[in-house]
């Protein structure tokens, strides 16, 4: 598979945890904010500094995020390793954080402003963001590379692309590796499957400790996976990016887990491993 193939994959994966890293950039701006009112110095040049070198911090934990799925992906699918993958994978990855920075800097908007003299809330942020930007665009190369060496070593073989095809006339969709089917996609298996989604579903809309945005969302991603499963012919790559994402979420949300383990059984049924 070519980096194209694979990039609708790697953004959904990515998407989804860097919105749980707004919840995060959220709850460390308001610790700042907080205790530089209890320090009485709020609005002060080390309340400015202090928010701006956050930003700039959480900038490069978007790229080691941006940087740990494509690991996950490439790891997981049968990706072919060249040059044109590591100059396509790091132009999706400076492209990817140019789009966070921009994020970012919007996110920074909605704190106590302050502007002292020379020193102004928004352009100091924007200066240590293109720093942070700067530093770390020059080293998606390099890392690339060596999550493909690091990858190839590991899989110690090249992995042949995912074949799919509709077998006779009973509409059973299989798709596997050289051949070898993984994933058989019949209207039983599939029927049970959105039948797991359901009750999935309803879990998510009943648990109290999910806030409203992250129940959202993963409403949204499993609507996402029931619309691809009824389709003709069910994209696989794009189920293996949607319940990946809903097997990340479900981790630290006890309330989730017994419907999700429902859902798990249809799915290896299926052929698929999450």
């Amino acid at each position: 598979m070519t980096f194209e193939e694979i990039r609708d994959v790697l953004k959904s994966q990515s998407d989804y945890e860097l919105g749980l890293q707004d919840q995060a950039y959220s709850s460390r701006a308001g610790q700042i904010v907080d205790d530089h009112v209890r320090r009485g110095v709020l609005l002060s040049s080390m309340y400015i500094q202090a928010r701006a070198e956050h930003a700039a911090q959480d900038l490069t934990e978007r790229a080691n995020i941006l940087l740990r799925k494509l690991r996950e992906v490439a790891t997981a699918l049968p990706v072919s390793f060249d040059d044109e993958f590591v100059k396509q994978a790091a132009f999706f990855l400076e492209n990817q954080l140019g789009s966070q920075r921009t994020h970012i800097i919007g996110l920074h908007a909605r704190g106590p402003r302050a502007s002292l003299g020379q020193m102004d809330y928004t352009a100091t942020a924007e200066m240590h963001l293109s720093k942070a930007m700067e530093q770390n665009v020059a080293r998606f190369g390099g890392a690339v590379k060596l999550m493909v060496a690091e990858t190839m070593r590991t899989k110690q073989v090249s992995v042949p692309s995912v074949s799919v095809s509709v077998v006779g006339n009973q509409n059973i969709v299989q798709a596997g590796v050289a051949g070898n089917a993984t994933v058989i996609f019949t209207a039983e298996k599939v029927a049970a499957l959105r039948e797991a989604l359901v009750g999935f579903r309803k879990a998510i809309e009943a648990a109290p400790e999910l806030p409203t945005t992250l129940r959202d969302e993963m409403i949204e991603v499993v609507a996402d996976a029931d619309r691809v499963l009824i389709s003709e012919q069910p994209n696989q790559l794009k189920l293996v990016g949607y319940f990946g994402t809903l097997s990340i979420a479900v981790q630290t949300i006890a309330a989730l887990q017994p419907a999700w383990e429902a859902v798990k059984v249809p799915l290896r049924a299926l052929g698929f491993i999450i």
